[in-house]
């Protein structure tokens, strides 16, 4: 029993000296509250309201050299849930997203955050990105999200500046994010130094 134990300790105490590093938050706009959302990002709600190929982004600075691992953006649903993200990441020009420095596509964590009544849920949907480093300067992340539901918002953040929105793909840029003009959307960028 005793030589049971010691080994269970010893092996407890490697798997804790290999332990993977924790991602670290790059850039972080929180959701503004009330709850305020718009469904354009979304691949069923861009084509049902004819938003065209429609992207979402938000601009972000580093200041350091940052590797991204890992990123989010908050939701409101129905319980009907986005399952998959197309993601890019541009430098930033004048405000606007610029030269595409890198891009992929992730399936989606979700966490629910809070029920916010009438059937809707404010929603984390987290992913995984691709790793790559991002030297200091000044950035946007751009979302698609891919949903069967029309009923996914993505959420307004608290920053008073920084979103930027496409219909097209990518090809033009407008600021600030939907028809109501959100300065900011919702999102999280995270990486390891």
């Amino acid at each position: 029993m005793r030589s049971s134990l010691k080994y269970t300790l010893a092996a407890a105490a490697v798997t804790l000296c290999a332990a993977p590093a924790m991602a670290s938050v790059i850039y972080n706009n929180d959701p503004s509250y009330p709850p305020m959302g718009d469904c354009s990002f979304s691949t069923q709600c861009a084509a049902t309201t004819g938003a065209g190929n429609d992207f979402a982004a938000q601009a972000f600075t580093t200041t350091t050299t940052e590797k991204v691992t890992d990123a989010a953006f908050i939701e409101v649903d129905k319980g009907t849930r986005p399952t998959f993200v197309t993601y890019r990441f541009y430098t930033n020009v004048g405000g606007l997203p610029g030269v595409l420095l890198h891009k992929g596509s992730s399936p989606l964590t979700a966490t629910v955050l809070a029920g916010l009544g009438l059937g809707r849920y404010e929603t984390r949907e987290s992913f995984t990105v691709r790793t790559f480093k991002l030297p200091p300067g000044s950035y946007f992340m751009v979302i698609q999200a891919t949903s069967t539901s029309i009923d996914n918002y993505l959420m307004k953040g608290v920053a008073s500046s920084g979103a930027a929105e496409t219909h097209n793909g990518g090809k033009t840029w407008t600021p600030n994010y939907s028809s109501v003009s959100f300065p900011s959307v919702a999102v999280t960028v995270s990486g390891l130094p």
